[in-house]
């Protein structure tokens, strides 16, 4: 099994969702002022973004946090496709009962979204006072 280098920010399961028949969604680069098609696997992603450089030192596994977004997020796409699947055959006016669980677990990923960006990684690195990638230095 090879290693993900390409980690995501924003999961491919929510940009899939706004992708056409082909797969591919309009992007806009704000910070080069372009606009292209792509699609999700190319977008919303640094190499190495979640790589815990300090875990490998101690030998730990160091792409810990990526392996853990990735489990919650399939959890959160199998739980939003039930959602969308329930919405698209509930009449108006019928009731959803979500399960607490599948609350807890979607309210985690909405809360953890927050934290998933550059910037938010930049303040935790600067804070710490560890280069946030080697590589970069």
């Amino acid at each position: 099994m090879s290693t993900a280098r390409l980690h995501h920010y924003v999961p491919q399961f929510y940009l899939r969702r706004f992708a056409d028949e082909d797969g591919k969604f309009w992007v806009w680069d704000k910070i080069r002022d372009k606009i292209f098609r792509t699609n999700p696997k190319r977008v919303g992603a640094e190499s190495n973004f979640y790589k815990l450089y300090d875990f490998a030192d101690l030998g730990r596994d160091p792409l810990t946090l990526e392996k853990q977004f990735a489990d919650l997020e399939g959890q959160v796409s199998l739980i939003t496709d039930q959602w969308l699947y329930w919405l698209r055959y509930t009449k108006h006016g019928d009731r959803i009962r979500i399960p607490k669980v599948n609350r807890r677990i979607v309210s985690l990923y909405i809360a953890l979204q927050f934290c998933r960006t550059a910037d938010a990684r930049d303040t935790i690195v600067a804070i710490d006072g560890l280069p946030s990638n080697p590589d970069m230095t």
